[in-house]
């Protein structure tokens, strides 16, 4: 099970920011690109959101759906920054990084889902 920790409260209020802002991303870009990656993102959130509990069977497929936030979220972040939201932008980017960067340390610090200790050989 996977627990509400800070991670995956970061996670999903990223979550929840982009998919309120999509229509006027969308509206903004005009781009049937930006439009099918939101749609492919949406999709993985969703269903990732749904499974999160369940077997990595099941959410290993989720996951290469869920890789198209490395498209909705800079198109976002240009939208807010080109529209004067700047209180919205620091808002998204500070926690972006807050993310990545608390993603780093526990998988650099601490021992869990992505300790490489899972792939080692029994003798080692």
């Amino acid at each position: 099970a996977t627990a509400m920790g800070p991670g995956r409260i970061m996670l999903l209020l990223l979550d929840v920011m982009l998919i309120l802002l999509y229509p006027k991303v969308s509206a903004f870009y005009k781009s049937r690109f930006i439009d099918q990656s939101f749609i492919i993102y949406f999709l993985g959130t969703c269903v990732y959101n749904l499974l999160v509990n369940t077997s990595h069977l099941f959410l290993r497929p989720v996951t290469y759906l869920t890789v198209f936030i490395l498209v909705v979220l800079p198109a976002t972040l240009v939208y807010l920054k080109s529209n004067k939201h700047k209180w919205q932008f620091y808002f998204i980017s500070g926690f972006a990084y807050m993310y990545v960067v608390y993603a780093v340390v526990r998988a650099w610090y601490l021992e869990g889902v992505n300790s490489t200790s899972l792939y080692h050989f029994f003798f080692m």
